[in-house]
């Protein structure tokens, strides 16, 4: 029991990982993609509320 338990955990915190990972790469592609000369204010307004 205390091994499953352990497992879990583990997998939780490399789960974890993988998440944190994809959000700082959303984030990076994100204010890239606002810092770009075409995509419109409002466009912008929007999604740096979010960063």
């Amino acid at each position: 029991m205390e091994e499953s338990l352990k497992g879990t955990s583990e997998e939780e915190l490399k789960k974890n990982a993988v998440i944190s990972e994809l959000q700082a790469e959303l984030n990076k592609q994100l204010r890239a993609l606002l810092a770009h000369p075409l995509v419109p204010e409002e466009f912008k307004i929007v999604f740096q509320e979010n960063l």
